[in-house]
């Protein structure tokens, strides 16, 4: 979700209005979640919220960037009835012990309250890094299973994202033609979409118009 600090700054606003921005955009996902779904039968979303190398940010953004989870896993709970009539889980990615103890008190108890989400999953990757990811599968692996070679498949179940389908499609809005650091084991064969429009500005008319450019591709992954 990129591009809230430039929002921001093209508005003469502090980084944190373009903070509360992008996390307007995302409660608005949640609600046109199912009507996306019913068309596109998209049942699977991560957001890409906060990286391990955000928290190298000036103290004082990181601050505001903590206050906006706050507020925004707070918001869950108005969202709740929605969620659960949707059957959407939500899951949190990543080094989540690097978080307040409320902030990851929220985060237990949101994943507590879907848990029973069956048809759908909407993921925040939080202090998350792709490179992280494979450290620590690696690391559980050979904690679970000690001088046991291992495989891609191994791996592939210890990984943050371990319950939920490798990536079809990764977006990434603001301007930049990179991944940095996001899914990076998961990603091999995703089909990538770039656009220009800042995360503050992105919408459901144009996440569909990226949906109807990638239903027209031939993905053979490598065959």
């Amino acid at each position: 979700m990129d591009g809230n600090r430039r929002w921001a700054r093209a508005r003469g606003l502090r980084a944190v209005s373009g903070h509360e921005a992008g996390k307007a955009v995302f409660m608005k996902f949640l609600d046109f979640y199912t009507d996306v779904r019913q068309r596109w039968g998209s049942r699977n979303y991560i957001f890409y919220a906060f990286s391990t190398e955000n928290w190298n940010r000036p103290a004082e953004e990181v601050a505001a960037i903590m206050g906006v989870f706050t507020r925004a896993f707070d918001e869950f709970s108005s969202s709740l009835p929605h969620l659960l009539a949707a059957g959407i889980r939500i899951r949190f990615l990543g080094e989540r012990t690097l978080f307040s103890p409320r902030l990851q008190t929220l985060m237990q108890k949101i994943e507590k309250d879907t848990e029973r989400g069956a048809s759908g999953t909407i993921a925040l990757a939080v202090s998350y890094g792709g490179r992280a990811d494979i450290v620590q599968a690696v690391n559980h692996f050979l904690k679970e299973a000690p001088g046991k070679p291992f495989t891609e498949r191994d791996i592939g179940k210890m990984l943050w994202t371990a319950d939920i389908p490798e990536p079809d499609l990764i977006i990434r809005p603001g301007g930049e033609r990179r991944l940095s650091n996001f899914l990076t084991w998961q990603s091999v064969y995703s089909e990538l979409a770039f656009t220009d429009t800042l995360w503050p500005d992105f919408t459901q008319e144009e996440l569909e118009r990226i949906f109807a450019d990638y239903a027209l591709r031939d993905r053979r992954h490598g065959k």
